[in-house]
């Protein structure tokens, strides 16, 4: 311990013995005993602080590391050509007619065969109903008295 050997150490306790006395010697050995752990305490939350700062700079490097990828991200993508933009030789497609998309509904399309025969049904009830109402008029006017 401290590179003091046994001899040194027994001198030392009887020049305390004798200089303190046997009375005080407990109360002083105690308040060292406390001193010494408190002491230790204190180096070791040294110790930790320290190794919480490795920690931080070890978390710092890292947060370094992500934000030079995303730099060099970032700038990859500002000189990447924008593909978004249409090349100035691409040609805008013209707009298809709407008689055009009517026409190329699809006949499998179950809602357009019944629309279409719900049309024609309602055209042939139409027609029925003129041609009745046709036949009564000449018969109305038959049976009207002459003035």
């Amino acid at each position: 311990m401290f590179g003091i050997g046994m001899q040194e150490l027994v001198v030392i306790l009887l020049v305390a013995l004798i200089f303190i006395g046997p009375k005080k010697l407990p109360e002083i050995a105690q308040a060292l005993g406390k001193g010494f752990a408190e002491f230790r305490k204190a180096t070791q939350d040294i110790k930790d602080s320290l190794d919480i700062d490795n920690d931080v700079s070890q978390v710092k490097s890292a947060f370094q590391d992500m934000q030079n990828e995303v730099k060099g991200a970032v700038s990859d993508a500002k000189q990447a050509p924008k593909i978004w933009e249409d090349p100035p030789s691409a040609k805008q497609a013209p707009e298809p007619e709407p008689d055009a998309i009517q026409d190329s509904k699809s006949p499998e399309d179950p809602y357009s065969k019944a629309q279409a025969q719900a049309e024609a049904q309602t055209e042939a009830e139409a027609e029925t109903e003129a041609v009745d109402d046709r036949d009564k008029k000449p018969q109305a006017a038959e049976d009207a008295p002459e003035s």
